[in-house]
């Protein structure tokens, strides 16, 4: 098989999008706008476009991307860390069922590491139990950071046993991911830190905005003279909830103050969720770039909310490694937070986008008027 016969000489981008509507609080009007299409030839070009699926350079990596439709495009894109020998198998077991919840028939398979060559057994592996259980693997591919080498094609003139040398930075197919205006990061470290906090001087400044809001929250319990907690009081939340859908109106990135109002508000549940319910996928984008401001500006303690609906936005909008990413700062602040184990559930179990409706407004307006058996810590 030559280069120019490799199925995947015509391939999507992932699931990430490369725009949301123009006016992001509101349904799109008329068809959503195509996504760019990365056309990448051979072996070589695959590795590009696995870091393009992924939205960065994969370090120590076993990948699987899963072709899709008459023309073979890369459509769904597994990565986990490589394993160590003594643990390949369990990997490789962990890995097929989520292959099978896809439904796939076509696969390539890529391991990227320093050790290069050595991965290589591992590879064969997973290509060994897939075709096992009717997967055909139409590529292997183990390189390391400056060689690849196809483990499937036989033809010297077109994969040379010795390995070929490649730039993934010099990628045609990488390239026109840039003129598409899809990022691609280093590594997945430099994905990670889109999540770390931001500057201590932006912070300092939300956090102050924080201090204003939450008085002025307790204000509005203490004269509402309810006996209830704060976090179950009606008139309380349903201010919330009205505030919270009030600043996500244009889905415009936040400024100080509504950072700290966010932050404070959906700090109580119901309001989340009400946050949450907003989301569509075609503004999954706009909600994952203002949640992640939110979650960066402010403090710690109330960085968990933004976190978990952040990286919910990532998944809503394809983007799962972005919300794996989330999800980690999340537990790393509050370990077994609910709507990040929600969320971390799906990702393990590989659970497509397509599969989730939002919150019924009737729980919503129910969790806003909480009934007071919750009250009792018994309960």
């Amino acid at each position: 098989m030559t280069h120019d016969e490799h199925p995947f000489a015509d391939a999507e981008p992932d699931q990430r999008r490369s725009g949301v509507p123009d006016r992001p609080g509101e349904p799109p009007e008329g068809p959503e706008p195509a996504e760019p299409v990365i056309r990448a030839k051979g072996p070589g070009e695959l590795l590009a476009l696995l870091a393009v699926r992924l939205g960065f350079h994969p370090e120590e990596s076993l990948l699987v991307g899963c072709l899709e439709g008459p023309r073979d495009r890369l459509g769904f894109t597994l990565r986990i860390d490589l394993p160590a020998p003594r643990a390949a198998a369990a990997a490789v077991a962990g890995l097929l069922p989520v292959v099978a919840r896809h439904g796939t028939d076509r696969v390539v398979i890529a391991t990227v590491g320093s050790d290069g060559l050595a991965h290589a057994p591992l590879a064969e592996l997973l290509a060994q139990a897939l075709t096992e259980r009717g997967v055909d693997v139409v590529e292997i591919l183990v390189a390391d950071p400056r060689t690849w080498w196809s483990l499937h094609c036989k033809d010297p003139a077109c994969c040379d046993p010795a390995g070929t040398p490649y730039d993934v930075s010099c990628s045609p197919a990488l390239a026109q991911a840039v003129l598409a205006g899809v990022p691609v990061l280093s590594s997945r470290a430099a994905l990670a830190a889109t999540f770390d906090p931001g500057h201590d001087t932006a912070r300092q400044r939300v956090e102050a905005v924080v201090a204003d809001v939450e008085a002025a929250v307790l204000r509005r319990w203490r004269r509402s003279g309810s006996p209830r907690p704060l976090h179950r009081t009606p008139s309380v939340l349903g201010h919330g909830a009205a505030r919270v859908r009030r600043l996500l109106r244009t889905l415009d990135l936040p400024d100080d103050q509504a950072t700290g109002e966010l932050a404070v508000w959906v700090d109580l549940v119901p309001v989340r969720d009400v946050a949450w319910s907003l989301m569509s996928p075609g503004t999954a984008e706009a909600h994952a770039q203002v949640w992640t401001h939110v979650a960066r500006h402010a403090p710690d303690r109330l960085a968990s909310a933004p976190l978990a609906l952040a990286g919910f936005a990532c998944w809503l909008a394809g983007d799962g490694a972005a919300a794996w990413c989330a999800v980690e700062r999340c537990r790393a602040l509050c370990p077994a937070y609910s709507l990040t184990e929600l969320l971390a559930e799906a990702l393990e179990r590989a659970v497509p986008p397509r599969a989730w409706t939002p919150v019924p407004d009737d729980l919503l307006a129910a969790a806003l008027d909480p009934p007071r058996a919750l009250d009792d810590p018994a309960a």
